[in-house]
């Protein structure tokens, strides 16, 4: 009997380790096909290298921290899980709408962490300034937040091309370089990437062909 428990579970083991990245797999090929799109605008980074081995290391415009508001502090501490809402104009670019502590009911959201919080300080209004000649700040009464990395910071790409796609990442950088995104369910994957309208891979045969 206990030999029969023991195979059973093995066999439980074996199928987890099998059923549970082929669920990924398949999530993630179902967010790409029926998810809703938006664009979200790229921001610059380090110049050190924007590429980490064969991925494209993205940031993005106004969404490295947002101010939400307080002034429970508690409730937006370090390593909570939050939602990301967002809204899109007429050309589809997304930006941040809201932030949630419960899952919205808005098909283009994302579960988030908080990396860390602070007290928001605004100038003071009227201004006033100190003995120092600085103007003085006030507690505004908000939260600011910062986050951990989101699923859709790693653009993957063959090796070979991530050299010329650096160079044109930083040429196009100033034109508008965007991350095409799939929302489904929670999830959201990033498709493409996107030199103004244009995606990355057909961008660059583009340029390839341009005379010197």
């Amino acid at each position: 009997m206990k030999k029969r428990i023991f195979i059973l579970l093995i066999t439980i083991g074996i199928l987890a380790q099998i059923l549970v990245p082929a669920w990924m797999l398949i999530s993630r090929e179902l967010t790409l096909r029926h998810g809703a799109v938006c664009l979200l605008q790229t921001a610059p980074v380090d110049p050190v290298d924007p590429f980490m081995g064969r991925y494209v290391d993205l940031r993005f415009k106004d969404l490295n921290s947002v101010v939400v508001d307080g002034p429970d502090r508690g409730q937006w501490s370090t390593g909570k899980a939050i939602w990301i809402s967002f809204k899109t104009n007429e050309n589809s670019v997304a930006v941040i709408d809201s932030v949630h502590l419960e899952k919205p009911d808005n098909p283009l959201s994302v579960k988030a962490r908080i990396r860390t919080s602070w007290p928001e300080m605004v100038p003071t209004d009227p201004p006033v300034t100190n003995r120092w000649g600085a103007v003085e700040k006030r507690n505004s009464g908000k939260i600011g937040i910062s986050l951990t990395r989101l699923p859709f910071e790693r653009y993957y790409m063959p090796e070979k091309l991530a050299p010329e796609a650096e160079r044109a990442y930083n040429r196009a950088m100033a034109d508008g370089v965007y991350a095409k995104i799939r929302f489904r369910n929670g999830q959201a994957v990033l498709e493409d990437l996107l030199f103004g309208s244009t995606p990355v891979r057909d961008y660059l045969k583009t340029k390839s062909k341009d005379p010197e």
